[in-house]
Order: C-alpha cells, then sequence, then structure tokens
C-alpha cells in the first residue's frame, strides 16, 4: 500500500457506493412487504368477507412476506455494517490530515500530573498522542495503550511490536472487519472491577456446582471408568455436604382457615395437615390413607360425599410426600346449592369413622380388603 490516503479514499467510495445501493434495495424490498401485506388483507376479505375464495389463497402473500421480512433484515444489517466501515475510513482520513482532534477517545482518564513527560509530551487530551493511535473498542485496551505510553519498554519488546505493527498495517480488509464487528462493545468495561469480581466468594458452593461426564458409543463400562480416571482423576472434588436436619414444624395449637373468593361456578374445600417426611415413619401409610377415601366409587368419602349424601361433585385425598417436609390434602367441590360448611363436617365425620376403625382389633385385616375398582391397590 504506497499510497494510504488514496486507498482509504478508494475504500470509503466503494463503501458508500454500496450504502446508496443498499438503501434502494432497502425502499424495494419495502414497498414489496407493504404489497404482499395489501395483497394479504385482499385476499382475507375475499375469502372471510365475500366468501369467494379459498383461505389456501393466504398462502402466497403471507409466505412472501415472511421471505420479504426476512430479506429486509439482512438488508439493514448489512447497511449498517456499510455505515460502520464508512465511519472507520473517515476516521483513518482525519488522522491522515490532522483533523482527529476531538473525534476520538482523549484518554483523560489516565492523564497523571506528576508523570515526568506526559504533559510535556501532550500524551493524552484532546489532540493528543493517545487520541491520535486509539482504535480500542473496550477498556482493557485503551488501558494497556497508555500503559504503553506511560512506561518504557525493553529494545526486544519494541520490536517485537513493531513486527506486529508492519504485519497487520496492510492488513486492511482484516482491520476494517475488526472495526466493523466490534464497534457496538463500548470501553465501559472495567477490568479491575471484573477482576475483583472473580476473586469474590462464590454465591454458589462448590459442590452444588454440577459436574457430569457421559460416554456413548462402542464402549464398555470397565474401558470408560478407566478413560475417565486416566483423564480427570486428577481433578480434586468438592467437599462432601453434610445431611440437611430440619426440625419438622409444631403443630398449630387451633385450626387455621383461609377463605379466598373469586367469580367460580361451585365452591371448593381444601383441608391440609403437616404429615411425615418422604420415606419417615407414617409416610407410606399416609398413602394407603389416600387409597382408602377417595379411590374409586366405593371408597369411603366418594360414597359417602359424592354418591350417598350428593353434597360434592368431586373428592380426592393424596399425601404430596417431600423430602423435609410432607403434608395429607383432601380435595372437595360442593355440590350446587351445598356449602363448605356441609362439606366439612361430612369429611371430618368420615375421618372420625376412619381412625375408629384404625384403632379396632378389625384393622389388621383392612389391607385385605380394599380393592381399587380402577385396578388400583389389591392385597
Amino acid at each position: 500500500m504506497h499510497d494510504p490516503h488514496a486507498e482509504i479514499s478508494r475504500r470509503l467510495a466503494a463503501r458508500r457506493g454500496s450504502v446508496l445501493r443498499l438503501d434502494r434495495r432497502d425502499a424495494a424490498v419495502a414497498w414489496g412487504r407493504l404489497a404482499a401485506f395489501g395483497t394479504a388483507l385482499a385476499l382475507g376479505w375475499l375469502a372471510y368477507g365475500a366468501h369467494r375464495l379459498s383461505a389456501w389463497w393466504l398462502v402466497a402473500p403471507l409466505v412472501a412476506f415472511v421471505a420479504l421480512a426476512v430479506l429486509h433484515d439482512r438488508v439493514l444489517s448489512a447497511r449498517s455494517r456499510m455505515r460502520r466501515a464508512i465511519a472507520f475510513h473517515e476516521r483513518a482520513l482525519e488522522r491522515l490530515e490532522g483533523r482527529f482532534a476531538g473525534a476520538g477517545t482523549p484518554g483523560d482518564a489516565f492523564a497523571d500530573p506528576a508523570h515526568p513527560y506526559a504533559l510535556d509530551l501532550d500524551l493524552f487530551g484532546r489532540g493528543s498522542l493517545f487520541e491520535l493511535l486509539c482504535a480500542a473498542r473496550t477498556r482493557p485496551g485503551e488501558e494497556r495503550l497508555a500503559a504503553w505510553l506511560l512506561a518504557p519498554a525493553q529494545p526486544d519488546e519494541l520490536r517485537a511490536r513493531q513486527r506486529a505493527v508492519a504485519a497487520l498495517a496492510p492488513q486492511l480488509d482484516l482491520r476494517e472487519d475488526l472495526a466493523v464487528l466490534g464497534d457496538d462493545v463500548r470501553a465501559s468495561v472495567d477490568a479491575r472491577a471484573l477482576d475483583a469480581w472473580g476473586e469474590e466468594r462464590p454465591l454458589v458452593e462448590g459442590w452444588l456446582l454440577p459436574a457430569s461426564l457421559a460416554l456413548a458409543g462402542d464402549i464398555d463400562a470397565e474401558t470408560g471408568l478407566a478413560l475417565a480416571r486416566r483423564y480427570f482423576a486428577e481433578i480434586p472434588g468438592g467437599e462432601k455436604p453434610g445431611a440437611v436436619s430440619v426440625t419438622a414444624p409444631s403443630p398449630p395449637a387451633d385450626d387455621v382457615s383461609l377463605v379466598l373468593e373469586d367469580r367460580v361456578e361451585l365452591p371448593r374445600l381444601y383441608m391440609a395437615w403437616h404429615s411425615p417426611a418422604l420415606f419417615a415413619d407414617g409416610d407410606a401409610e399416609l398413602d394407603l390413607v389416600g387409597e382408602v377415601l377417595t379411590s374409586g366409587k366405593t371408597s369411603r368419602l366418594y360414597r359417602a360425599l359424592v354418591y350417598e349424601q350428593r353434597i360434592a361433585t368431586e373428592v380426592a385425598a393424596s399425601q404430596n410426600s417431600r423430602e423435609l417436609g410432607s403434608f395429607f390434602q383432601i380435595v372437595a367441590t360442593a355440590a350446587p346449592g351445598r356449602t363448605l360448611a356441609e362439606v366439612e363436617r361430612a369429611i371430618s365425620k368420615e375421618l372420625a369413622a376412619l381412625i375408629a376403625y384404625i384403632a379396632s382389633d378389625d384393622a389388621r385385616y383392612m389391607v385385605g380388603s380394599i380393592v381399587s375398582m380402577d385396578g388400583g391397590i389389591t392385597a
């Protein structure tokens, strides 16, 4: 590149010509989208308003509209890239012609009044050396350039920098691509704040971080384990987490009632109790109690509330098992003209009867007498 000014001017003219062509293409695609939309409206009226055409006629203009929308987005993106390239070459011409003062980054944040030569050589500020040289897109890039200007370097390092400049100087296409693609990146990333964040204590404990290895293909388990140990055994594991112990909540002294009103056709009752945790003593027994109460049309609550008394349209009972604490719940929907108080009294009566039965001598035969109508529990 013998004449940088002529080469940059040629590229600038070419990019401006590309923008003009893309402007014309933008207008053409926009009119095409409008025509496709108008055609879809007309066909929609003929299909649904006048009932003269099939709705399938709408497919063609809708597909055309979507295709034009995709094409329009690509045209706009290409024009935006060309405009960025224009700005890149305009800044290069400003530097060559000495018109760069006030158009770039002055680097005032790096100015140090106590520095031995920064003020004398105008390293920072409007029209400074920093503004002439800086084309960085990030804060770390600006800091690196400022550090080079503020401190001397060894001869070998200086020669390495000069070789890098000589290699990159003729690579105008690469430099333009980097400037165009990086134009959205602002110099607002503070490397020091990022480093400080990296040194902070992690928000999530190390043993909670997921780590897994999956092997698929023609491999047997022993070979897979041997390879895993060979390549990953040296990675230290985290601390083994201790067991989580939670004290079961004490039952409230009195019943707690909550009434929520809304525009619903039928009222619904929810009754819930604290119950043993998953796999604790009593958890499986309450699963069985739920089946006895509401599994099938011959179950205690369904037979009493839905079939015999007809005060509910549906009823369900279940043990909702959780690791730290569970809850047993009965849900019933009142029938039209019935109140939730009636449903609650009937449920309480059936629960009292079941508790009395469990306490009796016949309770040991209970499991053998349960037969679910939908093929559930049999014994």
